[in-house]
C-alpha cells in the first residue's frame, strides 16, 4: 500500500494520465475534467472535491469519516470530500478511475478497457 497523504501535483499527475482529462480552472482552482465533464476540483487547505455516485459516496463517508466527508452543501450532489492528507496515491487512482469511467465518452471507455 502506498505512504499516506498525497500532494496535489501527485493528484494532478493522477489525473492527467487518463485519457481525455484536462486540467483548468474551477471556481477560481486548479479543477480537471474530461471533455466539458467536471471530475475534480481542489478545495479549501487540502481537500479535494470528486465526482462520486452518491451510493458510493455515502459509503465511503460511512466506512471511512476520516478520509471521506460531506458538507451540506454537497448532500444532494454527486460529490465527495477528500482529505488529501489521509488518503494514498492508490486510494485517488482508484476515485479517478471510477469518475473517468462514468463520464468519459462509451468509445473512449471501450478504447481504454484496462482503466
Amino acid at each position: 500500500m502506498s505512504e499516506v497523504g498525497v500532494s496535489f501535483d501527485t493528484v494532478k499527475k493522477i489525473a492527467l494520465a487518463l485519457p481525455g482529462v484536462t486540467e483548468g480552472i474551477t471556481h477560481g482552482s486548479p479543477s480537471f475534467t474530461i471533455g466539458k465533464k467536471f471530475m475534480g476540483v481542489l478545495g479549501d487547505g487540502d481537500i479535494l472535491i470528486m465526482k462520486s455516485a452518491i451510493v458510493e459516496r455515502d459509503l465511503l463517508v460511512q466506512l471511512e469519516p476520516d478520509k471521506y466527508f460531506i458538507t451540506d452543501h454537497y448532500v444532494p450532489f454527486d460529490y465527495v470530500l477528500v482529505r488529501m492528507s489521509h488518503v494514498n496515491e492508490d486510494e485517488v487512482r482508484d476515485l479517478f478511475r471510477k469518475a473517468w469511467r462514468r463520464l468519459a465518452l462509451k468509445k473512449l471507455v471501450k478504447e481504454n478497457p484496462e482503466i
